[in-house]
């Protein structure tokens, strides 16, 4: 998965630095490169290798910024917070999904809100800090209570209320 994610964020890097096209054609390749640097830096944080995460991540994150995308951003962000986690890192994955909650206030639907509590609430009980956890764990299920069909991002069309109990 990897491989083929970091291949589609260089062709996507190639038209964007070769191509000829308008503005409404930038944002869409940007946010094509932002999620598949999302991907990449996930996939490759799942086999270990932490350099290679943060830098596709990174990658991603310019990209949700480059196309002006705060919520995309913030699911970018989240995604360096898992990695994080994997790591044992939670303190600095609270800091992230803090940083996400903030950089998105305002646009994040109810279902990324859901996301993003659910991911601080596990990483503030690996802290064993469990009023803060249990504090996300309201939010959390507060914003699943209130997600709709139509509250989900393309690419979080996946979540259920499933994932947020987990």
């Amino acid at each position: 998965m990897h491989d083929l994610a970091a291949g589609h964020a260089r062709w996507v890097v190639g038209l964007l630095k070769n191509a000829s096209y308008d503005e409404s054609v930038a944002r869409r390749l940007q946010l094509a490169l932002a999620e598949f640097g999302q991907i990449a830096g996930s996939t490759a944080g799942d086999f270990g290798d932490v350099g290679l995460s943060q830098r596709c991540h990174i990658t991603g994150l310019r990209a949700a910024h480059a196309a002006g995308d705060r919520g995309l951003a913030a699911h970018v962000v989240r995604g360096m917070a898992a990695q994080s986690m994997h790591r044992d890192q939670h303190r600095e994955a609270v800091t992230l999904v803090d940083s996400a909650l903030a950089g998105g206030r305002g646009v994040h639907t109810v279902a990324q809100v859901a996301f993003l509590q659910s991911t601080k609430a596990r990483a503030c009980a690996a802290l064993g800090d469990m009023s803060a956890s249990t504090a996300s764990i309201s939010a959390a299920r507060d914003a699943a209570d209130r997600m709709h069909v139509g509250d989900f991002p393309p690419w979080l069309y996946w979540l259920t209320r499933d994932h947020i109990a987990a």
